[in-house]
């Protein structure tokens, strides 16, 4: 989805002086303090005079009936402001007088400008003068490619504003102006409908007033009864009298908020303003993704062409144009146009669903929040409007919904989107639903906690509320882990914000993950605080972690340890940590197990290991005494080059000596592999998947599983990994000749388990079973039918932000993606025939909903766009274990599906008939089989010729 926007605001202007006539009847309150003489040592006092005569003299035809200025009261306050006023600023800001309110737009006195040699010389106008100009500006909402020109065509939705406006120069100084802008006429049409318009008589009402030292304009004064739209117009406009006259660059604060402006003049009497990079001053209630491939991009850039004559502004042409658009992009999203400028945050839009009660939705949308619909695009659909309409509600509301009998069907998913609506009613009404201390209740906590983990913008006040769980005496060790490995994975997305990470709380949550870790006993408790401390990625525990990876008598603990790293910084992989890598690699001290290795051969390989370090890999390969360790070496070596520019630099030139690049290095004998290959290819990101297998000389598989990663120009996240472990099993088929054996070691207990990583968040891992008696368990209770090991759905993407345009409107940008999943399976096992069927089926829906709309109750104009598709890829394993070797057929499959669109444009203003406007488009994606490696594929055949004879 691609969103932009620009505005338009030509001014001309006429100049002429003002008519006087009639008496003046002042106003005793204010304006008989303008008479009093004042001792210049009452600065307060002086201060007060100064402003209620100035809003005395200026308002006086408004509120008092005084039809001409009073030349006496000019001349006295002329004199006054010879005086250095500004000094006393302090003694008069946010003072009420007759419903004015003052309010400060604090500029950057200190900003810098380029030393271009040209001299600065601000706008003067002619005190008492009225300057009439024109004022047009346009808001555009268009579906266009970016690098078409903007403007209006026949698709185009939106609206256009028409205002003309006398500027006068009340008081002036050597370097200071005070302004009074008063619009005289404004009207509003239908881009759509230029014929149709209607006037906008609330904005003529009151007058506004400015004050200019230099050419920066330092407060704003608005009648405190001006409606916040007509208040937002005027300071637009005002705006445009912000204008530096030299070339140069420095930051100033306007109507957008905090901007990096640069200024060129292409010939005497003109200017050309450039405004980019604007920060929102007022972000309360703005949140974004800290996960940058599943964030949203708002950029925007201004530039106004002045001509001036005199000091005086006589035109004034830009353009302000505001692009949105997801970092996870294809060509499937579009582009949007619009021409806009900000202020304050004017009303809180209301979409149909945000408007209903949550209780009148749950009754309309039951059916698709039923379990049996998880990943399907009627889940996801309804997680979004039940989510707007959560946000918006408290926590009475909440509770009842999530306690009342009709929900009792839907609780588990009502708990998904209670914890993705993030606010603090939704939180307290989950705390009061979900028992942590009942054991026959864990689906509740374990769902929320599973939701929780992905919380985009966490609070501090989340935290602490798990914090408190976790003192309390938990019911199960599972549990206890799932809050453990939720809590830490919080923690590393509340850290994203720089200034977040430096609070006490997150110092206390890593002390008591590291105090955990230090008080366990047994290997199953270090697992635990290890893939916590995974969870958290905190740099300051490195060096706790770093002692665990060197544990020769504990493969699980060794790979779990080394798998903590996985979410450090290349900047805090420091050397310590890479020798480690490598004493583990190369066994220089001790012996460890092959997956251990494999482990930190990984984590060397994603650290831009030098050509020195390849090489000690690649001779590594040589030993044959564990074969298939050294095939997986090999390969993962090759692998890595496909996908990182450094290694394979790196191998390229260590390719250069023929005495690594030869068959004997090369060529390795054993089944091991890993192989990457595309999942799906866009002009914007690519998806990849690396399957991996790694066996150990008698055949029996170790560790086997699929990473899928998001790859862009700047991103690399992982999205999704599963994986199957095993260690011992050689035990059960009689057949221990592991060269890598340690003969310290104490026996290892047959284990195989499943571990499930999603958005680089691991989650609880799911043990099938451990030890003879397990395994036989196992085999008998295994499901014959599918059955769902993880589901629910999860606020992938949630970005919410006010961008203040250069016409003064303000433009809300909202983006809400929605991954409703299923993962589930099932294995069929025949110890008569000795052989397996296994099925692994990742079932998913994403919905994305993305919105640019004008945030005003007269003028409602906008833009939706969604996408939305819903598949599934099945991963199946055949074994036949009759006799040795054992035989292995993998096949992975993704059904046909069809990825839907739509942009939908509206128009509702205010006395004119609504306009709504729909595109959309539809997308086949055909069915595919990917390819995993040649040596499966060729076992698939075998197996494939003997089930046929």
């Amino acid at each position: 989805m691609r969103e932009s926007a620009a505005a338009q605001f030509p001014l001309t202007l006429d100049a002429k002086w003002p008519a006087r006539s009639g008496a003046c009847v002042w106003h005793s309150a204010c304006c008989s303090l303008c008479t009093v003489s004042i001792p210049l040592t009452d600065l307060c006092t002086l201060a007060n005079r100064i402003w209620c005569c100035t809003l005395c003299a200026t308002l006086g035809v408004q509120y008092f009936g005084c039809s001409r200025w009073l030349p006496c009261l000019q001349q006295e306050l002329v004199q006054l402001l010879a005086f250095d006023y500004r000094s006393l600023e302090c003694h008069v800001e946010g003072v009420y007088i007759h419903g004015v309110r003052s309010t400060a737009l604090y500029a950057q006195h200190n900003s810098k400008t380029s030393s271009m040699g040209s001299v600065c010389y601000p706008l003067k106008f002619e005190n008492g003068k009225v300057y009439q100009y024109t004022y047009t500006t346009s808001t555009l909402f268009s579906e266009v490619n970016t690098e078409n020109k903007l403007g209006a065509t026949q698709k185009d939705v939106g609206v256009q504003l028409s205002v003309n406006f006398d500027l006068t120069a009340l008081l002036t100084s050597d370097d200071a102006q005070f302004l009074k802008l008063q619009l005289t006429s404004a009207k509003f049409s239908s881009v759509a409908r230029p014929t149709e318009e209607r006037d906008l008589p609330s904005l003529l009402k009151y007058p506004a007033f400015f004050e200019m030292t230099g050419d920066t304009i330092e407060k704003v004064f608005l009648v405190d009864a001006d409606p916040v739209f007509s208040t937002n117009i005027k300071k637009g406009i005002m705006a445009l009298f912000q204008v530096k006259e030299g070339a140069g660059e420095r930051t100033e604060v306007d109507v957008c908020g905090e901007c990096k402006v640069s200024y060129a003049v292409p010939s005497p009497g003109t200017v050309s303003k450039t405004k980019n990079s604007c920060q929102n001053l007022e972000i309360a209630g703005q949140f974004t993704s800290p996960n940058k491939v599943l964030g949203l991009t708002v950029w925007n850039k201004a530039t106004v062409h002045y001509e001036l004559k005199d000091g005086v502004v006589h035109t004034a042409t830009g353009t302000t144009r505001l692009v949105s658009y997801l970092n996870l992009r294809t060509n499937t999203g579009r582009s949007l146009v619009m021409s806009l400028l900000p202020s304050d945050d004017e009303v809180q839009q209301c979409t149909e669903s945000s408007c209903q009660s949550p209780k009148q939705l749950v009754g309309k949308l039951h059916d698709d929040l039923m379990k049996e619909k998880l990943a399907t695009l009627d889940s996801a659909k309804a997680f979004v409007k039940m989510l707007r309409s959560f946000r918006n509600s408290g926590k009475a509301t909440l509770a009842e919904v999530l306690s009342s009998p009709d929900s009792y069907y839907i609780v588990q998913q009502l708990i998904d989107i209670a914890t993705a609506a993030q606010t603090r009613p939704a939180q307290e009404a989950l705390m009061d639903l979900v028992s942590f201390e009942d054991d026959y209740a864990l689906e509740y906590p374990e769902r929320y906690l599973f939701a929780a983990a992905y919380s985009t913008h966490p609070s501090e006040s989340l935290i602490r509320d798990l914090i408190t769980v976790l003192g309390k005496k938990l019911p199960s060790e599972t549990l206890k882990e799932s809050l453990l490995l939720g809590l830490a994975s919080i923690i590393n997305t509340y850290c994203q914000v720089k200034v977040q990470c430096q609070q006490p709380i997150v110092k206390e949550v890593q002390t008591l993950l590291v105090t955990g870790l230090e008080n366990c006993g047994e290997q199953t408790c270090r697992q635990m605080y290890l893939r916590a401390l995974g969870n958290a990625g905190l740099p300051d525990t490195i060096a706790v972690i770093l002692p665990h990876t060197e544990t020769p008598n504990a493969a699980m603990l060794s790979c779990t340890a080394i798998e903590a790293l996985r979410r450090m910084h290349k900047q805090f992989i420091d050397d310590s940590v890479k020798q480690a890598m490598l004493r583990i690699l190369h066994q220089n001290q001790v012996q460890y197990d092959s997956s251990v290795r494999v482990a930190a051969l990984m984590m060397i390989l994603r650290n831009q290991p030098s050509p020195q370090v390849l090489k000690d890999i690649l001779l590594a390969g040589l030993d044959q005494t564990n074969f298939e360790f050294s095939t997986y070496v090999v390969n993962s070596v090759r692998d890595a080059a496909v996908t990182d520019a450094s290694v394979r630099q790196s191998l390229s030139a260590v390719l250069q000596d023929p005495f690594f690049n030869n068959y004997h290095v090369l060529s390795q004998k054993g089944k091991s592999s890993i192989f990457t290959n595309f999942l799906a290819k866009t002009t914007d990101i690519n998806a990849t998947y690396t399957m991996y297998i790694e066996n150990s000389n008698a055949g029996i598989m170790k560790k086997s599983g699929m990473d899928v990663n998001l790859l862009g120009k700047l991103l690399n996240q992982p999205f999704m990994k599963f994986g199957i472990y095993a260690e011992g099993l050689e035990s059960l088929v009689g057949d221990e000749e592991e060269g890598e054996q340690n003969d310290d070691a104490a026996p290892v207990e047959p284990t195989a388990g499943m571990s499930f990583n999603l958005m680089d968040v691991l989650l609880r891992q799911i043990e099938f079973f451990r030890g003879s008696a397990g395994l036989m368990s196992a085999v008998w209770n295994a499901p014959s039918e599918l059955t769902s090991a993880l589901q629910g759905n999860l606020l992938l993407q949630d970005h919410f932000q006010r961008v203040h345009l250069s016409n003064g409107l303000v433009v809300e940008v909202e983006v809400l993606g929605v991954l409703s999943m299923d993962l589930s399976g099932y294995a069929s096992i025949s110890l008569w025939n000795r052989n397996c069927e296994a099925l692994i089926k990742n079932s998913g829906a994403l919905y994305i909903e993305g919105t640019m709309r004008l945030d005003s109750s007269l003028l409602k104009s906008g833009l939706v766009f969604s996408g939305e598709g819903q598949s599934a890829i099945d991963f199946t394993v055949d074994a036949d274990f009759y006799e040795m070797p054992l035989k292995l057929c993998m096949q992975m499959l993704r059904p046909a599906f069809t990825f839907k669109q739509s942009v939908v444009k509206y128009e509702r203003l205010k006395g004119l008939k609504r306009l709504r406007r729909r595109r959309s488009k539809s997308s086949k994606i055909t069915a595919e089989s990917y390819f995993l490696n040649k040596a499966n594929t060729e076992e698939c055949r075998v197996m494939k010729k003997e089930d046929e004879e």
